[in-house]
């Protein structure tokens, strides 16, 4: 039986850096051990054999293997891309995430192993959840997941299909505009053809937001996570119908709505709300929802603190400072390590005018692995404010090293930056 190919999607960093000893962690501990039995030759970009690894390789290698893993961890731009190649295909993909990172709304709606390297027992289960996705893959094989239909049967039920619209019209009747038939705004004769999901995934793909929107409802009858993953990337885009179906489920569901489902439709209706600036409106909902959902549901401290976030979000976004701050420093107690949540105590310290306060929560987050250009840039600006150039200078300084155009940026945009830089 030859041996397949795994390719390991992942941020890599420079030799030496907490980066590459993490990815190499993960490789090392979970995926290989994983897939030793399968018989699956695991590659990784920087381990492949040649001289120079070029972009075409990579994309080769999303495109082609038989497997991808993919770590979602630290929300690299490069792993996003290369994800998104992958989905394209159809093959099958298993995507990981370090515990305590949050997944961002494009991929929130597929399952995703949360693996933790801090204890054998923890390594373990992880290896075990990856091969109860592989067993599943061995089963039913590593082709595309698309209906395998030949073009002629295609060609051959378009054209059967266009005669019948052509007898319609002829007579003065249309096709019915409900049930399982019906055709959506924007679709074409051959979307009859196609699942609703393959469309609505289409239409996202090329940008028509309206046709995606005309094919929504159509989803209600898949699994639940997908269809509010589906109508959460419509709301995080701003569009009305999306926000809709959501508040709609969430208020049809609620009493049987799980975490997982509750936590994807608040993410993309907070998403939602911000995108279109209407925070205040939200905040009625996701006060009444989200209170109402902790007291009825056994949710840990990390789920809590991820939906409290969500109205702390909210609370900001619409100028309620006092009340954002007492939801962020309750948050933090629930979660007090996680880098967004210190980063989001500081930003509201910031936005009321108590400049140490900010500082002491960029200086908890700057001890933190995972410190992106964001949080950094952020660093140099409460750090000035404060009136610590020295540590505003070390925050530059990374910043420099890791995003030379956003240092570039802001020292560009912003005279009293460049000043005390200087």
């Amino acid at each position: 039986m030859p041996a397949k190919t795994c390719f390991i999607i992942s941020p890599i960093g420079p030799d030496d850096s907490d980066t590459r000893k993490s990815a190499d962690d993960l490789m090392e501990l979970v995926i290989q051990p994983a897939l030793e039995k399968y018989r699956f030759v695991v590659v990784r970009a920087d381990k492949i054999p040649k001289t120079a690894v070029i972009t075409a390789d990579i994309v080769e290698l999303v495109q082609n293997s038989e497997l991808c893993v993919i770590d979602l961890t630290g929300q690299n731009a490069n792993v996003f891309y290369e994800c998104g190649r992958r989905h394209e295909t159809g093959k099958p993909f298993i995507q990981l995430l370090r515990k305590n990172e949050h997944l961002p709304f494009d991929v929130a709606g597929i399952r995703t192993v949360i693996y933790d390297l801090s204890s054998p027992r923890s390594v373990l289960d992880a290896i075990k959840t990856v091969q109860s996705f592989v067993d599943e893959f061995e089963k039913t094989g590593y082709t595309t997941t698309s209906s395998g239909a030949s073009l002629s049967t295609v060609a051959e039920a378009v054209a059967r299909i266009e005669r019948r619209l052509s007898s319609l019209a002829t007579s003065g009747l249309t096709p019915t505009s409900s049930g399982a038939g019906a055709v959506d705004a924007g679709a074409t004769a051959i979307d009859w053809l196609r699942p609703p999901r393959e469309i609505f995934l289409d239409a996202v793909r090329g940008g028509d937001i309206d046709k995606a929107a005309a094919v929504l409802k159509r989803l209600r009858n898949i699994e639940k996570t997908e269809f509010l993953a589906a109508a959460g990337i419509l709301a995080s885009a701003g569009n009305e119908v999306g926000s809709n179906e959501l508040l709609d489920y969430v208020e049809t569901h609620f009493a049987e709505l799980d975490y997982e489902a509750f936590r994807i439709a608040i993410g993309a209706l907070g998403r939602f709300y911000s995108a279109t600036d209407r925070e205040r409106e939200g905040l009625s909902h996701f006060k009444k929802y989200i209170g109402e959902f902790i007291r009825l549901h056994k949710v840990s401290p990390d789920e809590e603190a991820y939906l409290l976030n969500q109205l702390q979000k909210l609370e900001f976004g619409a100028g309620e400072y006092p009340d954002a701050l007492e939801l962020s420093l309750k948050v933090l107690e629930l979660a007090p390590n996680d880098l967004s949540y210190i980063y989001n105590a500081s930003t509201v310290y910031r936005k009321l005018e108590q400049p140490k306060r900010a500082e002491a929560m960029v200086d908890r987050y700057m001890a933190i692995d995972g410190v992106d250009e964001d949080h950094l840039s952020h660093a140099v600006r409460v750090y000035i404010e404060a009136g610590n150039v020295d540590k505003a200078k070390k925050a530059y300084a990374r910043l420099l090293t890791i995003s030379p155009g956003r240092a570039r940026e802001l020292i560009a945009f912003d005279e009293d930056i460049r000043r005390a830089l200087q």
